[in-house]
C-alpha cells in the first residue's frame, strides 16, 4: 500500500498523469470530493462540479448574498476564486472569513444565552420577592421581564446570523 500524489489546477483540473493503476481506483479527489470517472465531474455533497469549466453543473440551492456580488452567480465554483476560498459541501463558501465569523457566532450566541439567562434569574427574583406583597404584580413581573430577556436573545441571535450570512455569502434574513 502506498501514498499517491495528486496535483491540480486551482479549479480541480488533474496536472499529471498517475504513475500507478492505483490512482485511478480512488474516488477521493480534489478538495475531498467524490470523483466520478465516467462524466469526469467530482461531487461536493449536494452538487457536482465540472473542473474543466470551473462550474457547478447545478446552481447553488442556497443563493447568493447581496452583501457579496460573486456569490450571485449561482453555478460558479468557490466565488470564481479556488485558491483562497472552497465549498466543501456545494452550499456555501468557507473563507477565512466565514470561518471566523462563524467561531465569533458561536461565542456571540453562548454569551447572548447565558446574559438572557442571568436577566431571567433577576427578574423572577424581582417577582417572587414582589409577589409576596401582590401575586398578580409579581406574576406580571416575571411574565413581561422573562419576554424582554427572550425578545433580546433572540435580536442578538439574529444580528450574530446575519453577520454570519454576510461572511459566508449565505442569504440574510428577510
Amino acid at each position: 500500500m502506498g501514498t499517491e500524489r495528486y496535483q491540480y489546477d486551482p479549479f480541480g483540473n488533474l496536472l499529471t498523469n498517475p504513475v500507478s493503476p492505483t490512482l485511478q481506483s480512488t474516488i477521493w479527489r480534489y478538495a475531498g470530493g467524490q470523483f466520478d470517472s465516467g462524466t469526469g465531474l467530482t461531487k461536493f455533497g449536494v452538487r457536482y462540479d465540472d473542473p474543466s469549466v470551473g462550474r457547478w453543473t447545478q446552481r447553488d440551492p442556497v443563493g447568493g448574498s447581496l452583501f457579496d456580488p460573486r456569490s450571485s452567480n449561482r453555478y460558479v465554483y468557490a466565488k470564481s476564486d479556488p485558491v483562497n476560498v472552497v465549498d466543501p459541501g456545494g452550499k456555501f463558501n468557507l473563507t477565512p472569513g466565514c470561518i471566523l465569523a462563524i467561531i465569533a457566532g458561536i461565542g456571540g450566541i453562548i454569551g447572548a444565552l447565558q446574559s438572557a439567562g442571568a436577566e431571567i434569574q433577576g427578574v423572577n427574583g424581582l417577582g417572587l420577592f414582589l409577589g409576596i406583597f401582590s401575586p398578580p404584580l409579581g406574576l406580571i413581573v416575571i411574565i413581561i421581564g422573562n419576554l424582554i430577556a427572550l425578545v433580546y436573545a433572540s435580536a442578538v441571535i439574529a444580528g450574530i446570523y446575519s453577520g454570519v450570512a454576510a461572511a459566508c455569502g449565505l442569504p440574510g434574513i428577510p
